[in-house]
């Protein structure tokens, strides 16, 4: 009994090792995206994603209650850089009747939910905000440029898309756009 008691042992024991010995390793896609950095701007990206997900979308939602407006699913989060026209833009996709005057009425309280007018300049209007989403956590290095938080806010626009059917552009779709600290929006419309 105490042979079998010492071969179970053993055995449970080898096993135990050559369990623990093994691991599977990476594929060649997942170990190509391992060994490719994130960027601030990566991160910073994709924390102004989160930000309207769940702080600025929600909140313009809250104000716009009797409206007759629906949210459409923001996807990503509405938040997308354009290498063709270097610009962020920041989206929320409604749905309801498109009108000209609804859609720059929100956008107007969309801008000031990003940037609230609360502060004594354009300049200093949620920079901390916005900016820090493109820095380190709880330090800065000091690297980037002393202008690269008002570059960022320069090249900020926002768009609200008010459209009668779900999905981008099915049936008549308005989107009003403009700059994060620009008063006059520009209108598109499709299938009207």
């Amino acid at each position: 009994m105490k042979i079998k008691a010492k071969v179970f042992l053993a055995i449970t024991l080898l096993s135990l090792f050559c369990a623990a010995s093994l691991k599977a390793e990476p594929i060649s896609s997942v170990s190509s995206l391992m060994d490719e950095p994130a960027s601030l701007f990566d991160i910073g990206m994709m924390r102004m994603r989160d930000f309207n997900k769940t702080d600025w979308i929600p909140t313009l939602m809250n104000e716009l209650k009797g409206m007759n407006l629906k949210l459409q699913d923001p996807g990503a989060g509405g938040v997308v850089y354009s290498f063709e026209e270097n610009t962020i833009t920041i989206t929320v996709m409604l749905l309801g009747e498109p009108d000209e005057k609804t859609c720059a009425n929100i956008l107007k309280k969309y801008k000031d939910i990003i940037a609230p007018p609360t502060l004594s300049s354009s300049s200093e209007r949620n920079t901390l905000v916005i900016t820090s989403c493109f820095d380190h956590i709880n330090y800065s290095v000091g690297r980037l440029p002393k202008n690269s938080g008002d570059d960022l806010l320069k090249i900020i626009r926002v768009t609200v898309g008010i459209g009668e059917k779900e999905g981008i552009s099915n049936g008549k779709t308005l989107y009003c756009t403009s700059n994060l600290f620009e008063d006059t929006p520009s209108f598109k419309k499709y299938g009207f």
